[in-house]
């Protein structure tokens, strides 16, 4: 029988022993941490969901690598699909424990009791989910962009290559911002990991569901409803067209007339996440 009196959560002075940093690198400290607490906790479901994601885009890529001979519509069609995959499938293994976790070890208490600000602690959250999720959209669509330019009958320039990768860079944070951003709002809303997955993939498939349906009824903004129609959207806005000939990407343009309008959204659930997530950060600190 366990003693009454001892406390839930122990949080007893320890003396800190290790070197002072400056407050720059305050937010990577936290990112590194949270990267390595993720991957030791849930290793094997890291493991399972981004071998289960790495088939999926292997055979995707081999469809997209088979039709494609223009870098610029590769990186198109294989941005799409990764997006999709790593938001269905890796985005909620990543970003459901983020917060949820602190919140249910009653951690925050002891992150600023520290000098560190909850933008640094959110900034720190985020850059781990980043890094984890990006390499499942890069290293499918550098695949998909060098491929073509190898083997294509048609010359395509060093600097169009160029431009094709700066607009891929450009591009992974228009797609994890606000996969992120959501995902770890849901995750401050709760103290399971399972339950904030679950959220994210709810808010994800529905209203691609949804997009999908009003696309058949032919209704020009039925993007504007899903997470991944708007960023396909800025897409094929971002992506360069090709030097010469015709290109998918020029009808992709005419269908999505308006990606200022996707981008606004983006943003506009980006910011609301955050500050949904400070808001709850501020609730639990003082709580604790």
């Amino acid at each position: 029988m366990s003693n009454p009196s001892s406390p839930i959560f122990d949080q007893s002075y320890q003396p800190w022993e290790g070197t002072f940093v400056s407050h720059a690198w305050r937010a990577p400290v936290i990112a590194w941490s949270s990267m390595r607490n993720m991957i030791r906790a849930s290793g094997i479901a890291f493991g399972l969901v981004y071998g289960l994601a790495a088939l999926v885009l292997g055979i995707v890529m081999l469809i997209v690598l088979a039709e494609a001979k223009i870098p610029s519509e590769a990186v198109y069609n294989s941005f799409g699909a990764s997006v999709f995959i790593s938001s269905l499938l890796l985005v909620p293994v990543v970003g459901g424990n983020l917060v949820s976790g602190d919140i249910r070890h009653n951690a925050h208490l002891m992150y600023f009791s520290k000098s560190i600000y909850r933008v640094d602690y959110m900034a720190g959250k985020g850059a781990a989910a980043l890094l984890l999720l990006a390499p499942g959209i890069l290293l499918p669509c550098l695949l998909a962009a060098t491929f073509p330019a190898v083997t294509s009958f048609a010359p395509v320039s060093n600097t169009h290559l160029v431009r094709v990768f700066a607009a891929l860079l450009a591009l992974v944070p228009v797609a994890l911002l606000p996969a992120v951003a959501v995902c770890m709002a849901i995750s401050s809303c709760t103290r399971r990991a399972w339950l904030a997955g679950i959220g994210w993939f709810a808010l994800f498939a529905i209203p691609w569901v949804v997009g999908k349906t009003l696309e058949g009824a032919r209704l020009k903004w039925a993007h504007l409803v899903s997470f991944n129609g708007n960023v396909t959207a800025v897409a094929a806005w971002i992506l360069p067209l090709p030097e010469s000939g015709t290109s998918v990407l020029a009808d992709e343009r005419l269908k999505y007339a308006d990606p200022w309008m996707s981008a606004l959204i983006l943003a506009a659930v980006t910011l609301g996440s955050f500050a949904l997530v400070f808001h709850r950060i501020a609730t639990a600190e003082r709580r604790s």
